[in-house]
This record gives structure tokens, sequence and C-alpha cells, in this order.
């Protein structure tokens, strides 16, 4: 028995809902295709670096080191942006809090710096 697709309500209808998502979410968004900074890039990989070390060696100090340090990278890639330059004067903050992060997390974890 083939049954037609309802139309109106059920799941058919809901795929073709448009959800509201945060900013930047969406892939049709522009700041989304906005590219990566070679800085931010390379913050990233160090997070994923740390995140590899930890994998092999859990420390849970560190691992919220790690969180806190990829949280800061975050918003120093939303505030660096130039369409938010009224922003941008705390992105000396970030960086400064991003290198702390990075000397404490290396401490913990007892590695030399990446």
């Amino acid at each position: 028995m083939i049954v037609p697709p309802v139309t109106g309500t059920g799941v058919a209808a809901m795929a073709k809902k448009d959800f509201r998502v945060i900013p930047g979410g969406k892939p049709n968004d522009a700041s989304a295709a906005e590219p990566v900074s070679t800085e931010i890039a390379l913050l990233l990989d160090r997070v994923r670096s740390y995140r590899r070390v930890l994998a092999q060696n859990p420390h849970s100090h560190a691992e919220a080191l790690v969180s806190d340090l990829e949280d800061a990278v975050g918003a120093l890639r939303r505030i660096g942006r130039p369409s938010e330059a009224g922003l941008s004067p705390h992105a000396d903050e970030y960086r400064r809090l991003i290198a702390d992060l990075d000397k404490e997390i290396i401490a913990a974890l007892g590695i030399a710096p990446l």
C-alpha cells in the first residue's frame, strides 16, 4: 500500500519549517562565511593538540583550562571581525588571557610549549 505524503501537517511539513538559530549558525549567514584568520587557526590547532595530549593523559584541571582556552579563542574570533570594530579593543585582553591560559596548561600537563 502506497501512502501519499501529507501536506500541511506532520513530519513532511516540519521539514520545510525555517528554524531560527543564533547569528552565525546558519550556512547562508554572511558572518559564517568569513575566513578564519591565521592567528585563530593556529590557536585552534593548539587547542586540538592539547585535547590529544589530554586523551592520552586525562587531567581534570588541565581539561578545564583547555575548555577555557577554547572559549577565549572563540570570543577572540567573534570580536576580531572587522564588522564588529566597536568591540575590537577587547581583543588585546583576550590575547593576554589566551597567553596566560596557555602557560597554565603547559605547567599543568608538564609538557614543552607547543
